[in-house]
């Protein structure tokens, strides 16, 4: 704010340079009082408002505009109320641009006299604040005020820029903000040396911050018990326990503000990694579905072949023979039938499946062999349908359920969620149990994966089933005035590369500060054929051996008895 005394020549031209240096939007005279002369409007370009009732206009056009408001306050001890009112519409725009605050009269005590109207704007954080005024035997004064570290007025009166940037050096500033081991993104630790560092990206977005605006880290401790989470830093950022969050979380929304955000951050589930088959399976797994369907097309095809020969060449179909030649040519066997005919068109077609079923055998025997020498796993879980037909519990925070329980579908998928308290999912993460898959966001869950790149098969699996993608930001109040620079600072490490950088980075230190211990685990991903392989193969040949050993005795017995039926029918009807 300006604030202008008598002697509008001065005051115009000093709007006039002002103009130039920052080519205002707009000039805004938000409450009646003296105004500039007619030759001040001649001769400044910019547009010129006047707002006799701010309570009434619509600010929503000016919003994030470069405007100069001056606010004229006419006499000494001015009523502040009035002040107030007619500027309590404008707060949110004036954050956006510049503000002088016009003193009319000769002031007596600058330093005691300004301090109300400093402390007002400061409530309000609009920083870039200025008073013009006559003092005694001093014209032409111009105070502003300071809140970092402190709050003091001073006096720029003669200096080289009439609007400084406050927020440049911060000069040692507290930034109150919540720390908690909240790996990749934030964790405290000591290195070898015994000093006390911060790992984590986030962490050194902060710091940076930090640094670059000359600003002191200041920790609010809170119940270690207290499960992080967005809701809950929410309520630190409205209740002015935080200054800005170090944490970045899911940003929705009112009553508080975000920062540029870091990036979509995916809640997905993280999936068991496939099991080993069981030996006894191998021989399953060397016939795969679309082999069994060629088969299946094959035979079928032979058999038709194999009747029509039969028509063609006894006159009628012979059902059995036909289908015991088919079976025979697919398995490489001698044929039931036939054997004297010289047709050559039975002989092309049954080399022609003698040939089909030799490749069908060799590439079935380098299949074989190939299974027998090496490990076989089970298919990985890769969507909501494979989860949910394997019927996997997942196991999810309950805070977290409640929040988003409304947009997991379908209702089959959403019954295996196992609603749960951190600390239970914190200990089932880190154990080996593979019995549940559990939620977890991307970037937590590329971190706990690289733990395991040096093992020869990872336990878990990040599968692609994802339950919300949400955009994760720096928790800050409302109309803080550290918003725009801390967005620079974001956007700089963004176009340095230094964010993708700090993402690398944290693997290393989550070592260092002990969160992860390097392993180095050798296994065998050969095996050798045993007995075990062959079950299955053993356990069909008994059950054909037992079947047939059944229906010869059952063509034994009753041939034996269709024999003795014949028989005595026979000497029934001999008989006089």
């Amino acid at each position: 704010m300006v604030i202008l005394a008598d002697g509008y020549t001065l005051r115009g031209r000093q709007i006039c340079n002002l103009q130039e240096q920052f080519n205002f939007h707009t000039i805004i005279f938000p409450c009646p009082g003296q105004f500039p002369s007619d030759t001040f409007f001649k001769e400044i370009n910019t547009p010129v408002l006047f707002i006799v009732n701010s309570s009434n206009y619509d600010t929503t056009n000016l919003l994030s505009l470069n405007n100069l408001f001056i606010i004229s306050i006419e006499g000494h001890q001015q009523d502040f109320r009035s002040i107030w009112k007619c500027i309590s519409n404008l707060e949110e725009i004036l954050r956006y641009g510049k503000t002088i605050f016009w003193l009319n009269y000769i002031v007596q005590k600058p330093f005691v006299d300004t301090t109300p109207y400093f402390e007002y704007m400061w409530e309000n954080k609009v920083l870039d604040v200025v008073a013009v005024f006559d003092g005694e035997g001093a014209p032409d004064q111009t105070f502003t005020y300071n809140p970092f570290p402190s709050f003091k007025v001073e006096n720029i009166s003669g200096g080289e820029e009439m609007f400084p940037d406050k927020l440049r050096d911060l000069n040692g500033f507290p930034i109150t903000t919540l720390i908690k081991r909240d790996e990749p993104r934030i964790f405290k630790y000591k290195d070898y040396r015994g000093r006390m560092k911060f790992g984590g990206y986030a962490a050194k977005i902060f710091l940076a911050f930090l640094k670059k605006h000359n600003a002191t880290l200041e920790e609010y401790f809170m119940p270690n018990t207290t499960y992080l989470n967005a809701r809950v830093l929410a309520n630190l950022v409205t209740d002015g326990h935080v200054s800005i969050s170090m944490h970045p979380y899911a940003q929705i929304g009112s009553p508080y503000d975000g920062s540029y955000p870091t990036g979509f951050i995916s809640t997905c589930i993280m999936v068991p990694a496939p099991q080993e088959i069981s030996p006894e399976e191998y021989l399953l797994v060397s016939f795969p579905s679309r082999l069994w369907i060629l088969l299946l097309v094959t035979a079928i095809f032979t058999l038709i072949l194999n009747l029509n020969l039969n028509k063609f060449m006894t006159g009628k179909f012979e059902l059995g023979l036909a289908l015991l030649d088919t079976i025979c040519g697919l398995v490489v066997q001698p044929f039931g039938s036939g054997t004297l005919s010289n047709s050559w068109k039975l002989r092309c077609i049954r080399i022609t499946v003698i040939i089909f079923g030799f490749f069908i055998a060799s590439i079935y025997g380098s299949r074989l062999a190939s299974v027998f020498v090496t490990k076989l796993f089970q298919p990985p879980l890769e969507t909501k349908e494979d989860i949910i037909q394997a019927k996997l519990k997942i196991l999810i925070i309950r805070v977290d359920f409640i929040a988003i329980c409304d947009r997991i579908q379908p209702q089959e998928f959403q019954d295996l969620m196992v609603p749960t308290e951190a600390d239970v999912m914190a200990a089932y993460r880190t154990s080996s149990n593979g019995s549940y898959g559990y939620v977890i966001p991307d970037d937590k869950a590329v971190f706990y994966l690289l733990q395991q790149k040096y093992l020869k098969r990872r336990l878990d699996r990040f599968s692609e089933v994802c339950l919300v993608r949400l955009l994760h930001g720096f928790f800050m109040p409302i109309n803080s005035p550290f918003k725009n620079i801390f967005n620079r600072v974001i956007l700089q490490t963004f176009q340095s590369g230094l964010y993708f950088k700090w993402r690398q980075d944290v693997f290393d230190e989550a070592f260092e500060a002990g969160i992860f211990t390097r392993q180095m685990t050798v296994e065998n991903m050969e095996t050798s054929i045993s007995v075990s392989h062959l079950t299955l193969a053993w356990t069909i040949l008994f059950c054909g051996l037992s079947c047939g050993l059944v229906w010869f005795f059952i063509e034994i017995v009753s041939k034996k008895y269709l024999l003795d039926v014949l028989r005595n029918l026979k000497r029934k009807y001999e008989t006089p």
